[in-house]
């Protein structure tokens, strides 16, 4: 509501003997019930015309009664016009200088509250706040099927042991990514583990449980850090490929090659961000290949989710599948690239500017 006792301390200093009517004027705004600024308006412009004569070192215009009453209006408590407010969960587009993230290492989450595993991460985005331009919430759509009760797919069971009774050893495989959230799309190498068929082969008598379970252990190519240009909305996550096929090698009974680098992308993160949209960028496949659509704008739906996958009497916690545009890559030599758009709202097409862009670099 406009302060009109502000209305008065504005007008009469001026002349303040002979603007006792005016005064009147005043305290009859404030019977209005609505005090609008439209009701200011009206008023303001019928005071020329006022059943009374106002003295003459006071009589203004219609217009200039109206500019008068209204900038006094602005100068006291007219409410200003509000921007809308900024949603949950935005990245920003910030001028700070290009930085580096440096990987969290994945953990058990087993016997975990969701409400304990969110706030872990929570704590995580909080230490890059110059990264995100609002606050941040974990989606519900992404983390609402987290449940203390179920068990976690592990790293050493999604990577050596397989589907059965010790596919939930090790860290959460899940919590590479919940522990990392600016790493919006992360690659799962299948082609690079027991679940494409041929590829690897675990040689039993060198790769122990023992071993396998020591930090720093060659189980699947890991992502060593994030390049974040928050000024051009565009980052890139790199992984040390030549390095896992180097020293997995004495571990397996048929050493890999970068002709068994196939992965599919899992963009989770982005979808926790906001950005429900996405597209493989045709231009920013270098030394790669992709079996699935290319600059097609697809809805970006992944989440955790119950599944049996992992062979336990109960289900247990993994991500959903990447659709068919995210599901199939391969590499034709290293270094090696993947680019993809992303969006908040749906584009018009693949063409369009995106709001983030984001990249895995192979090495």
């Amino acid at each position: 509501m406009p302060n009109l006792q502000g209305i008065s301390r504005c007008l009469v200093p001026c002349h303040s003997k002979r603007s006792q009517k005016l005064l009147v004027e005043v305290s009859l705004l404030k019977r209005l019930s609505c005090c609008g600024p439209s009701s200011f308006r009206i008023y303001a412009s019928n005071l020329s015309s006022a059943s009374f004569k106002l003295p003459k070192p006071v009589q203004y215009t219609g217009a200039l009664a109206v500019a008068a009453l209204l900038m006094c209006v602005g100068f006291y408590g007219m409410p200003a016009q509000q921007s809308a407010p900024v949603p949950p969960n935005v990245l920003a587009n910030t001028n700070i200088p290009v930085i580096r993230i440096g990987k969290t290492l994945p953990q058990s989450f087993e016997g975990m509250q969701p409400e304990e595993i969110l706030e872990l991460r929570r704590k995580i985005v909080e230490m890059h706040s110059p990264l995100y331009s609002s606050t941040y919430t974990p989606s519900s759509a992404v983390f609402s099927q987290l449940n203390r009760k179920r068990p976690w797919f592990g790293t050493e069971g999604f990577y050596f042991y397989g589907i059965g009774p010790d596919s939930a050893r090790g860290p959460a495989a899940a919590s590479r990514e919940i522990l990392n959230p600016f790493m919006l799309a992360a690659a799962e190498f299948s082609g690079l583990s027991i679940w494409d068929s041929g590829s690897l082969r675990w040689n039993f008598a060198k790769a122990t449980p023992a071993k396998i379970a020591k930090p720093g252990f060659p189980l699947y190519p890991e992502m060593t850090d994030i390049v974040w240009n928050a000024a051009e909305s565009q980052a890139v996550a790199l992984y040390k490929v030549s390095a896992f096929l180097e020293a997995s090698a004495p571990y397996l009974r048929n050493p890999l090659t970068v002709s068994d680098v196939r992965f599919s992308l899992n963009t989770i993160n982005a979808r926790d961000w906001g950005l429900n949209y996405v597209s493989v960028v045709s231009e920013g496949l270098s030394n790669m290949a992709s079996d699935g659509p290319t600059n097609q704008v697809i809805a970006n739906e992944q989440s955790y989710t119950p599944t049996d996958l992992c062979g336990l009497e109960q289900e247990c916690v993994h991500s959903t599948d990447a659709p068919p545009a995210l599901a199939s890559f391969r590499a034709k030599a290293l270094p090696a690239r993947v680019r993809l758009k992303f969006w908040r709202e749906q584009p018009s097409d693949a063409n369009a500017k995106a709001d983030f862009e984001f990249s895995i670099g192979l090495t």
